[in-house]
């Protein structure tokens, strides 16, 4: 794939899995309070099913950031083993 290699696409690949992840965790983390915390929307009560959310999605990008890091380690050594058994060494 020219001189860039590959890591743009695994860096585009992991910005959007990261994206959907934190959608998906944000949403279903603010149906978790709305329900739980907040069970009577007619009244005039705080809910805080939106930053209970937010949290959700914030843990989601945390683990998908260790994740990333974990598969471009393995990746990373992998690479330096294959180039150590081509050199012979």
């Amino acid at each position: 794939m020219g001189t860039y290699g590959r890591w743009p696409l695994r860096l585009a690949g992991y910005l959007v899995v990261t994206l959907v992840a934190a959608y998906v965790v944000t949403s279903i983390g603010v149906g978790y309070y709305d329900a739980r915390e907040c069970p009577h929307p007619d009244l005039d009560a705080d809910c805080d099913a939106a930053l209970g959310g937010l949290v959700w999605g914030a843990a989601a990008v945390g683990v998908c950031v260790v994740l990333v890091v974990t598969i471009e380690s393995i990746l990373w050594s992998k690479r330096i083993n294959r180039r150590a058994e081509l050199e012979g060494r």
